[in-house]
């Protein structure tokens, strides 16, 4: 089934300052690509997540010309050294796929033959180089073949088969046979062989192994993608939740997850693949779709626990969104699209593939979500959000975070979890992974450890009352024999929240609050010079102390808002106004903990937001 219409597509270019920009924009860049291209399979593929700056953690920028010198984008440093060049020459091949798949838009509108040669081209020398290719991988679990790590080469042998489709006329039959023995058949062999778990990898794999079977007409490879234990049905049926969440949520991999399949499906419908679950798998992508759009704030930010980009924005997404809306024509999916290219926003060519000029009509809205087999919540009203993570489903990819909240009043996302930064910096390892990073509550300075023992393997969350305003969940054993129960309430642009900490032995007991602004503070404060130089708390600093044996408030104040904490008082607490990093190790923001010793504690704590013309 020939799914593009090009005729529609020549026709908007035509037509629209914005589709001729995407043209002509990727008709420069892969003709620069293709002019300079060179490949050495002498050249080591490394981890992607290399690619930031030794000294504050910021993204490194790519640039095609420069191998061995890689400039941060946030301090200019220039970062030298094995993993960085191997790094770049994952990337190096990324785009080289990359450009493959644009290559095929441009055939396809041009029927220009350079875009056929370099294909033929690259495919030769991943085919002819195929056993000799090296890696540097993280943990050989990880390890690929031709971009350093298997994920990375199921992405991008993904983006390579769509290219390739797009103008499959223009290869002879013998190149196809060549390049489906010595290359995308051992490809798929090596898929299989690191498909052994229910998560986002393995899901990846499996689609791109399915594509290589339907692209080469080769049966076997297909239902092997699909069918086999960890194949595309067993990761649909024991990975997503009742509700439609992917399980290692975070939004970032929720949404990675949803992509591959996403492909797939599309290239079960180009090639017409008749199986008994088709309906199934499309029941599961269109799940996957809406859980994000029925959680996320207003603004179009996401809830963003567990690893995942800082700031994640469902804008982020509108390149496989567009994918999506094409295969399952759903409404909330062309909303989410017609607010995603307004003035100066940046479009896709997905967007001139697909769009067909869908009306911004706002992001959809919906009311409170009570996502029990997802172990979150977010309550809603006209002025506040909250969001609740209420408990774990897999420590893949989870923070040390149960009970963290997020909070928006306005349509401003306030307070937020940071996400992560990449792997393998300093700032991931030592901040943004650590439970003293979250809005929740640590004991004894210690992240929270989940200890697998039974079925209940780690914390779940137990949600005791829900209503549009008001949620109470608990989450048992989230340190060894310590419960914890939040119980938020949310009416006009105020929300109360009630942690209790339940043990059985005397711990040090911290209660935890990030949020934008500048601390105001009346009360007299001392100041302290370190509260630890472990478990992140050595990346706390201008931390002041006051006693919070009494009823006390302070302050967030932001450039139209302020964010007022009043804070129950108890004997024998003491409140800390600390800064911390965000992003990097450049970005800041104000916080406060509060501490308290004993076994059972309970923080009541009141946020009231005022809009600076209003107050």
């Amino acid at each position: 089934m020939n799914i593009i219409k090009w005729n529609e597509v020549k026709s908007k270019i035509s037509q629209y300052g914005w589709a001729s920009d995407i043209y002509e924009k990727m008709k420069a860049d892969v003709s620069e690509f293709i002019d300079g291209y060179h490949d050495d399979a002498s050249r080591t593929a490394g981890w992607g997540h290399n690619y930031h700056c030794d000294k504050c953690a910021g993204r490194l920028k790519f640039d095609i010309n420069s191998p061995h010198e890689h400039v941060c984008s946030v301090c200019g440093e220039v970062n030298t050294g094995s993993k960085k060049d191997n790094a770049w020459t994952a990337s190096y091949r990324g785009r080289t796929f990359g450009t493959i798949y644009n290559a095929g838009i441009l055939y396809s509108l041009e029927k220009d033959d350079k875009y056929p040669l370099f294909v033929k081209n690259a495919l030769d020398f991943f085919s002819e180089n195929y056993d000799s290719f090296t890696a540097e991988s993280p943990a050989k679990r990880f390890e690929g073949k031709l971009t350093g790590i298997n994920l990375s080469d199921a992405v991008n042998i993904i983006q390579c088969l769509m290219g390739m489709d797009m103008m499959r006329e223009s290869f002879d039959e013998g190149d196809l046979e060549r390049w489906h023995r010595d290359l995308f058949a051992p490809q798929a062999e090596m898929y299989d062989q690191f498909s052994n778990k229910i998560y986002n990898i393995p899901a990846w794999m499996k689609a791109a192994e399915g594509m290589v079977g339907l692209f080469f007409n080769d049966r076997a490879i297909t239902d092997r993608a699909v069918y086999s234990r960890f194949g595309l049905l067993d990761q649909m049926r024991r990975g997503v939740t009742e509700e439609g969440m992917w399980f290692e949520y975070s939004p970032h991999y929720h949404y990675y997850c949803a992509h591959p399949i996403t492909y797939f499906m599309y290239f079960a419908r180009r090639f017409d693949l008749e199986i008994p679950e088709t309906d199934e798998l499309y029941d599961y992508l269109e799940k996957l779709y809406m859980f994000p759009i029925k959680n996320m704030f207003r603004n179009g930010l996401l809830p963003n626990p567990s690893d995942g980009w800082p700031d994640v924005h469902i804008k982020r997404y509108k390149r496989q969104i567009e994918y999506a809306a094409l295969i399952l024509g759903n409404e909330y999916l062309k909303q989410v699209l017609g607010t995603c290219y307004g003035e100066g926003e940046s479009s896709v060519p997905e967007r001139l593939l697909f769009n067909p000029g869908y009306k911004d009509k706002g992001l959809p809205r919906f009311g409170s979500q009570n996502n029990e087999d997802s172990f979150c919540a977010i309550l809603r009203n006209e002025n506040t959000e909250v969001y609740l993570k209420t408990g774990v489903k897999t420590i893949s990819h989870a923070h040390p975070d149960v009970m963290t909240i997020e909070m928006a009043f306005f349509g401003d996302v306030v307070s937020c979890d940071l996400g992560s930064n990449g792997y393998s910096t300093r700032i991931f390892q030592e901040w943004q992974h650590k439970t003293i990073s979250h809005n929740t509550v640590i004991l004894d300075r210690k992240d929270q450890k989940y200890e697998p023992v039974g079925e209940g393997i780690w914390p779940e969350g137990i949600v005791e009352q829900f209503d549009e305003n008001h949620i109470r969940a608990k989450s048992k054993n989230v340190y060894e024999c310590c419960d914890y129960t939040r119980d938020i309430s949310i009416d006009g642009a105020m929300v109360k929240d009630e942690f209790l900490v339940k043990g059985v032995e005397e711990y040090n007991i911290e209660w935890l609050f990030y949020c934008k602004g500048e601390i105001g503070c009346s009360h007299e404060t001392t100041d302290v010079e370190s509260l630890g130089d472990t478990e992140g708390y050595q990346h706390l600093f201008g931390i002041r102390k006051f006693s919070g044996d009494k009823d006390w408030s302070i302050d967030f104040e932001m450039e139209d808002k302020v964010l007022k904490l009043e804070f129950k008082g108890y004997p024998g607490t003491d409140v800390f106004l600390v800064n911390s990093y965000t992003t990097d190790f450049n970005s800041t923001r104000p916080g406060v903990i509060v501490r308290r010793k004993g076994s059972e504690a309970l923080f009541s704590a009141k946020y009231i937001c005022t809009l600076k013309g209003n107050q």
